[in-house]
């Protein structure tokens, strides 16, 4: 066996290292001789670091060490702040269903009240309910409630109808546009529209000083209505 043979047997014995990593540390042996003392001196000190990480490797068990706790990383238990939370968001969705309901509970507590007074509650009654249609301006006002909300249902399916197909065939920019507009109406609270309808109603009281009434209630409940019409179709 020759000098060569002799270095490449020596390199394989010494290193437990990859096939390709075998080969390169060969390689490097074979150039070392054509180097300078200080070049040799490096590469045999890279060897030497390479076969020790090799060893340290092939000796590692990691049984033999103790795992990391969730605390050394860094972890904090929260446990007190979750429960507490958990307690202040449930007393939040009681509140906000009892603000949410608390009115119409109200209403229906003064409709057995013996009293037309909304402050005081002077004895329970159903004298309300047996004599519910004998005042003429109750009556009015259910007949206006069921007159304007089947006109306004009616109006709206067919408007809403035809604007959605005609939506439908218009360019994409436009269509776009349109429904940004139609999403107005819902996005904005009930409330807002409300106010804003009357204040708008309300410009036109010098020119029809009795605008408000039957009119003026179908056009604002057009246009609650309408918008869900028209992503209906």
């Amino acid at each position: 066996m020759d000098n060569k043979d002799k270095k490449i047997e020596e390199v394989k014995k010494t290193s437990k290292k990859a096939p390709s990593e075998q080969n390169l540390a060969i390689e490097r042996r074979f150039f070392i001789d054509d180097e300078d003392e200080e070049t040799k001196k490096a590469h045999e000190e890279e060897e030497r670091a390479y076969v020790l990480e090799s060893q340290m490797t092939s000796n590692y068990d990691k049984n033999n060490y103790e795992r990391a706790t969730l605390e050394e990383y860094g972890y904090t238990d929260h446990k007190v702040l979750n429960m507490i939370w958990k307690i202040i968001s449930k007393i939040l969705l009681i509140f906000s269903i009892f603000m949410l309901y608390i009115g119409v509970i109200v209403i229906a507590i003064q409709s057995f009240n013996n009293t037309d007074s909304t402050t005081t509650f002077a004895g329970f009654t159903f004298d309300n309910y047996i004599h519910m249609f004998d005042k003429k301006s109750l009556n009015d006002s259910i007949m206006n409630t069921f007159l304007t909300s089947i006109t306004a249902t009616a109006l709206a399916t067919v408007i809403g109808t035809f604007v959605g197909i005609g939506a439908y065939f218009l360019p994409k920019k436009w269509k776009q546009a349109l429904i940004m507009f139609n999403n107005v109406p819902l996005l904005n609270a009930d409330i807002v529209t409300g106010i804003s309808l009357r204040l708008i109603f309300s410009l036109f009281l010098p020119l029809m000083p009795t605008m408000f009434g039957f009119w003026t209630i179908l056009i604002a409940n057009l246009y609650f209505i309408l918008p869900y019409v028209i992503l209906s179709v």
